[in-house]
């Protein structure tokens, strides 16, 4: 599908946004959730049933394989396929929302042949 285009410079105002909230969540669960001996990772795993859990993902890298990059490619598709809709968020930026089923007619130029 194409990307939206409209007259203004709003989309490079997303993609900073969208890079700054990456590197916040980025820092924010390194901080929060990985952090030795007191994390919240480090007090759940005092927890039977989670730290089984928690294994299991550590086990394939998820909980330290969370980048930056990651969470841009997330918070990247999440604004190109839902937030943009979001009735708050059409309000700041203006891009039409043309998505839904239209009723029109079409007319060729060729042969003058409306199409209903």
């Amino acid at each position: 599908m194409h990307s939206y285009s409209i007259d203004i410079d709003f989309r490079k105002k997303v993609l900073y946004i969208e890079v700054a909230l990456s590197a916040a969540l980025y820092w924010t669960f390194e901080s929060f959730l990985t952090t030795k001996g007191n994390g919240l990772i480090n007090m759940l795993i005092n927890i039977p049933e989670i730290e089984t859990f928690i294994n299991i993902l550590n086990k394939f890298g998820l909980i330290s394989g969370i980048s930056v990059s990651l969470l841009y490619a997330v918070i990247s598709w999440l604004y190109n396929n839902y937030i943009w809709k979001i009735k708050l968020i059409n309000d700041i930026h203006k891009i039409p929302n043309l998505n839904g089923k239209w009723v029109g007619n079409l007319t060729s130029s060729y042969n003058s042949i409306t199409i209903r």
